[in-house]
Parts: structure tokens; C-alpha cells; sequence
């Protein structure tokens, strides 16, 4: 047992040495330990942990996207004024390039705050109606469905959380209280 004590202290000992004599070294050892016995990278290990910053553009296209920001308008007006002589291809160009595509329309409904799952049932009721008075496509419908449905299940998740809290005895609110308080009316608090 006296032979593990000393044992144990001698290696941290040995690599604080090491680290402290040449940084380089403790970095190629800390390298190889990282490669496999081919000397390729182990699986989730980057040759180069720092990597390029999440979102960064190579010079040239921030010089590029500059220049076509700086010369917008007066590319948009020469486009649309040989559009206008007749140039075919600025025809096809102007509606396709200027105007990006509308995927859907927008929709106007009259729907409650969706804050409880009978504001929700109204909702779905609401979207119902539109569909069969012919004011909504069934597509737009569908879409709208899945919205309500994340919509219920975040109700449903802070009702949970409620529910749990209550039995729990936690006294923290709730992410988004269903409903205001019903009981006794609360006494302010003078913070005077």
C-alpha cells in the first residue's frame, strides 16, 4: 500500500513538468491521443477544434452582396425600363426576380387569443365555418389545423406543469396562467 501512494503522485507530477517545460509537447501529446492507430481523426474530433465561426461568408461574398445592395435600385429600374421596350428576357426576368414567389395568401379570420383549449375549440370551430362558407380552402384549413394542434399541445404542457406544481406544493406561476384568478382578490403589497 506505501508502494501505490507515492506511485500515485509521481504521474501528475511528471505531466505539470512536462507542461511546464515545453507547452508545445503537451500539445503533441494531447494530439496523438486524439488520432487512432492509423493517425486518422477519431470519430467527433476536429482536426481543427476552434473551426470557422457558425454563420461566417467568405470575403468575397460580403463584397459582392455590398456592391449589389449599393447598385439595387438602379439595376431594379434598368431591368423594368427594358422591360417595357419589350426586351423579352427582361419580361421574363422583372416578375420572377423582383416579386418573390407567394407561396400562400394571406388569411384573415376573426379567432380568440388561443389561450385555453375551449378558446381553441372556438378557434377550430371558426376555421370550420370559413372552410364551408368557402372563405378558406381546405389546404389553408389544413395548415391551420397544424397550428392549433402545437398550439393545444403547449396548452396541455402548461396545464401539466401547473398541475404539477400544485401538487408538488411549488408556489412559481405558471409559463402562461390558463385563466386570470378566479378567487379572493389578491392584497397589494406596499413596497414603501
Amino acid at each position: 500500500m506505501a508502494a501505490e501512494g507515492p506511485a500515485e503522485t509521481v504521474a501528475p507530477v511528471a505531466e505539470a513538468t512536462l507542461e511546464q517545460e515545453d507547452p508545445q509537447e503537451a500539445g503533441r501529446i494531447e494530439l496523438y491521443q486524439l488520432r487512432d492507430a492509423v493517425g486518422r481523426w477519431q470519430k467527433g474530433v476536429s482536426g481543427n477544434p476552434a473551426s470557422r465561426p457558425l454563420g461566417s461568408r467568405n470575403r468575397a461574398t460580403l463584397l459582392a452582396q455590398a456592391s449589389l445592395d449599393a447598385t439595387a435600385d438602379i439595376l431594379t429600374q434598368k431591368a423594368i425600363e427594358k422591360a417595357m421596350t419589350g426586351d423579352a428576357v427582361s419580361l421574363r426576368f422583372c416578375p420572377a426576380r423582383i416579386l418573390a414567389p407567394r407561396r400562400s395568401s394571406p388569411i384573415e379570420l376573426d379567432l380568440p387569443p388561443l389561450d385555453t383549449q375551449k378558446e381553441l375549440a372556438l378557434a377550430i370551430a371558426a376555421v370550420g365555418r370559413a372552410v364551408a362558407a368557402g372563405d378558406v380552402t381546405p389546404a389553408e384549413a389544413a395548415g391551420l389545423s397544424r397550428f392549433f394542434e402545437t398550439a393545444m399541445h403547449a396548452i396541455e404542457a402548461r396545464e401539466a406543469e401547473f398541475a404539477t406544481d400544485h401538487f408538488w406544493g411549488r408556489k412559481r406561476p405558471p409559463a402562461a396562467p390558463p385563466l386570470p384568478p378566479t378567487g379572493p382578490a389578491l392584497e397589494p403589497v406596499d413596497e414603501g
